[in-house]
């Protein structure tokens, strides 16, 4: 006897989805001969997803003919305006990336999101033109993307050469902007937001705090780490790519108020050499200080490995330690 089992015909929900799925494929796939099509599809779909598969799947060169086909078709559709300079900023195209973005009114927290996305997979060339997009499309001082840049900068000091010469040049233009100074933001004018890391050692603020004091400084604002209990707390700090053997001069100002038992060391750093951490420091704050400028030299081990982390200072005991005015600089 033969069983003859049911059959799940599709509803029509079913083909129509499947339908829209293959004409998008269809589109995507052959889109220079429907640029009306393409342009109207635009309207209708998240261009981020849509214009990274274009672009990474075929030629930058390809994929610009096609954006712009599409502006000349619907010139009052922005989204085309973004792909393009995406696939712009795949061909190290920086200027005509920026025009194309400006034309799209794209949003710099995209050009940042998407850049740090292209610095993650080692693509930095192209990370440095989002980055730098995204902080000419923001007027506004110490904007994110500039900060991203420098930070990018900051791990290229040992091996510059992974990047173009005109992003070596950048970089090198970057700090002599900043008196060669390779920390960012050692002014402490942007609330810790960019730069400096550790603030997520500072979880019990019965414990210890960090924060940025705007009354007083050299000039204000400030970092002020405050501690309440006894033992080692933190600090904030910048990773900076060094070269193994570089001497390294360090300086910054000081203001310390003791609550009794304040051991802090300050200007400490901290390197691997061998497998093991080491870390050194040039004062310790123990008795109340006023404002004070304090400075040091080290240089690294030959054998070392090639970065190094700053702290201004690394709280440890009872009472209050300001900083401001820090800087790392190589010597040699």
């Amino acid at each position: 006897m033969m069983r003859i089992g049911m059959v799940n015909h599709p509803s029509q929900r079913q083909l129509l989805s499947a339908g829209l799925i293959s004409l998008l494929i269809a589109a995507t796939l052959t889109f220079s001969n429907f640029p009306f099509l393409f342009s109207q599809l635009w309207s209708n779909i998240a261009w981020r997803s849509l214009s990274i598969s274009v672009v990474r799947s075929i030629s930058p060169s390809s994929a610009l003919f096609h954006f712009e086909q599409a502006i000349f078709t619907d010139p009052d559709n922005l989204n085309p305006y973004r792909g393009a300079g995406m696939a712009a900023a795949e061909a190290l195209d920086e200027p005509s990336a920026l025009r194309y973005w400006t034309q799209g009114d794209v949003k710099r927290d995209m050009l940042n999101q998407i850049g740090r996305q292209y610095r993650d997979r080692g693509q930095l060339d192209i990370a440095f033109i989002y980055f730098r997009g995204a902080a000419r499309l923001d007027a506004s001082p110490g904007a994110e993307g500039e900060f991203l840049a420098g930070k990018l900068c900051q791990s290229l000091r040992a091996e510059p050469q992974v990047v173009s010469l005109d992003n070596q040049r950048y970089c090198d233009n970057f700090f002599a902007a900043q008196n060669d100074n390779l920390l960012l933001d050692g002014q402490f004018d942007h609330l810790l937001e960019f730069g400096w890391s550790g603030t997520f050692f500072f979880k019990d603020p019965d414990r210890a705090r960090v924060e940025i004091d705007p009354t007083t400084g050299a000039p204000a604002p400030s970092l002020k780490l405050s501690g309440f209990t006894e033992g080692r707390h933190a600090g904030v700090y910048q990773r900076i790519a060094i070269r193994p053997g570089a001497t390294v001069h360090f300086s910054g100002y000081f203001r310390v108020e003791s609550a009794g038992d304040l051991a802090t060391p300050l200007l400490y750093v901290e390197w691997q050499d061998q497998g093991k951490v080491h870390g050194a420091s040039f004062y310790k704050a123990e008795a109340n200080l006023d404002w004070t400028y304090l400075e040091g030299t080290i240089t690294l081990p030959i054998t070392s490995e090639p970065w190094m982390n700053f702290y201004p200072a690394l709280l440890i005991g009872r009472g209050v330690v300001w900083s401001d005015d820090v800087s790392v600089k190589i010597l040699d």
